[in-house]
């Protein structure tokens, strides 16, 4: 995989509908994997995020 086949937080912040800090507060709670690039960046495989969504996000959440 290259870096284009993981998810920025900004994408990661759109595609959840929650506030970047709320993110963050995910990935340092280890709900949701996620890694530094050697530039400092973090980023989030694909699939960690859907599995995310699948298993921490509640039922009325995911429908709006």
């Amino acid at each position: 995989m290259t870096e284009r086949d993981y998810l920025k937080i900004a994408d990661v912040v759109k595609i959840l509908g929650r506030h970047r800090r709320t993110v963050y507060g995910y990935i340092h709670d280890g709900k949701l994997r996620a890694f530094k690039t050697r530039g400092g960046s973090i980023m989030v495989k694909p699939d960690d995020l859907k599995e995310f969504i699948e298993n921490e996000v509640k039922p009325q959440e995911k429908a709006n």
